[in-house]
């Protein structure tokens, strides 16, 4: 057979379901004869439709293409050469008309060649004047320095330079000799300057300056120590002189009410049959009851009779 067509007509989604299986769609492209795929109307498309050889909307489309009128195939056949040859004709006009330009911008090679080889002969001509003119100043050179050198003989200048380095020698020498002479003379005399500036007698005087300072600050330490004592032990006395345990202790009595704990200060508000504590020195204390109140003068300070009374 010479080609296969692959058709049905109109339906559903469902009824062209089949024609877009994978298998179906390998087996049209993997297809040796030709296949015209031809399935439903012009507007669906299905996987066959994309592998096959040639895609026809209906299956009256494909059996069309598959029978052409043969006047009709010769007409497109002779349009078709016509217009090959036509285009053809246009191509080699336009490849004449660039080949005519570019031989029109060619020039002629013997006229090249020509121009050529008159530069060339040209500058032959000029680099043989200028190596002529370099040789000749060369030479004049090489004959003046030959000229000085004969008067300048090397060896005369290697005589007269090595007379003139032996005598700088010498004065070097002498000069070295005076100058070592003059450092030893100045070395010796600065020997005992050197052995009074000693760094062993510098670090003994030191030594002994510190240790002097060292003693004199202890012993400062010491006495400051020893006045800041004393000042410590006078205002330990002054506190206690004016401390209250003082007071008791020159027969004098603290006096506090039992019921409400305040300190009595003076006789204000004390009332008949009130209950006092009183507190006397070495740490003595007794409970007391007011029995009279009475206006006696301020008393002084207690006489030892009275402090040796229990």
């Amino acid at each position: 057979m010479d080609v296969v067509v692959l058709a049905r007509g109109g339906g559903s989604a469902e009824d062209l379901a089949a024609f877009n299986e994978e298998v179906l769609a390998r087996a049209v492209f993997e297809s040796p004869v030709p296949i015209v795929s031809a399935v439903g109307h012009e507007v669906d498309v299905s996987l066959c439709d994309l592998t096959a050889d040639v895609r026809a909307a209906t299956p009256s489309v494909a059996a069309e293409l598959l029978s052409p009128v043969l006047s009709e195939l010769a007409l497109q056949l002779v349009l078709k050469r016509r217009r090959l040859k036509n285009a053809m004709q246009r191509f080699l006009a336009l490849a004449r008309a660039g080949l005519d330009k570019r031989a029109r911008a060619l020039e002629d090679p013997r006229r090249t060649w020509a121009a050529c080889r008159l530069q060339l002969s040209a500058l032959s001509d000029t680099l043989q004047h200028t190596l002529e003119k370099r040789l000749e100043a060369e030479r004049e050179t090489l004959r003046a320095l030959s000229h000085r050198l004969s008067k300048h003989p090397p060896q005369l200048t290697l005589a007269t330079q090595g007379g003139l380095l032996r005598s700088h020698k010498a004065r070097l020498q002498a000069a070295w000799r005076k100058k070592m002479a003059a450092a030893s003379t100045q070395l010796a005399g600065m020997r005992p300057t050197l052995h009074s500036h000693s760094p062993r007698l510098l670090l003994l005087k030191h030594k002994q300056k510190w240790g002097a300072l060292g003693e004199g600050l202890r012993l400062h330490i010491q006495g400051a120590l020893k006045n800041r004592r004393i000042h410590l032990n006078l205002l330990a006395q002054q506190l206690d002189a004016l401390g209250p345990l003082a007071v008791l202790n020159r027969g004098y009595a603290l006096l506090k009410d039992e019921a409400t704990g305040r300190w009595l200060l003076s006789a204000e508000g004390v009332a008949l049959g009130q209950r006092l504590e009183v507190y006397m020195s070495k740490g003595q204390r007794f409970r007391v009851r007011v029995e009279a109140l009475s206006a006696s003068p301020p008393l002084g300070p207690p006489s030892p009779s009275h402090e040796e009374k229990p």
